[in-house]
C-alpha cells in the first residue's frame, strides 16, 4: 500500500492530471499508514519487554 502510494504521489501530474489533491490524499495516506505501523509494532513488541518489567513498578527509579 505505501509503495502504491508513493508511486500515486511522484506520478500524481501524469495519472491524476493535478497536484494539491493528490499531494494532500497522499499525506493523509502515508500517516495513516504509519499509524498502523506503530501500533501494530507495539503490540508485537510489548509482550517481550513486559516480560522483562513488572507493569506495576513502570517509572519509578531507586538512586
Amino acid at each position: 500500500m505505501f509503495a502504491v502510494t508513493l508511486i500515486a504521489y511522484f506520478e500524481r501530474e501524469r495519472i491524476f492530471g493535478v497536484d494539491a489533491p493528490v499531494r494532500i490524499a497522499a499525506a493523509v495516506v502515508m500517516l495513516a499508514l504509519g499509524w498502523a505501523l506503530a501500533r501494530d509494532l507495539r503490540r508485537f513488541t510489548a509482550p517481550a519487554l513486559f516480560r522483562r518489567m513488572d507493569p506495576g513498578t513502570a517509572g519509578t527509579a531507586a538512586s
